[in-house]
């Protein structure tokens, strides 16, 4: 097994096909959710939270 768990993008949908997720600001991509931030891997975005 990876370092990583591998997630699917289908999984990021709720029932009704809204995303649970965040979106980059920027680019509209799905956002990465870290320990204490939120990164895009497509434009490099990044928020950190408090």
């Amino acid at each position: 097994m990876g370092k990583h768990k591998n997630v699917n993008r289908w999984e990021k949908y709720d029932e009704d096909g809204n995303l649970e997720g965040k979106q980059c600001p920027r680019c509209d991509s799905m956002l990465a959710q870290h320990g204490n931030r939120d990164t895009c891997g497509k434009c490099g975005y990044s928020k950190i939270q408090k």
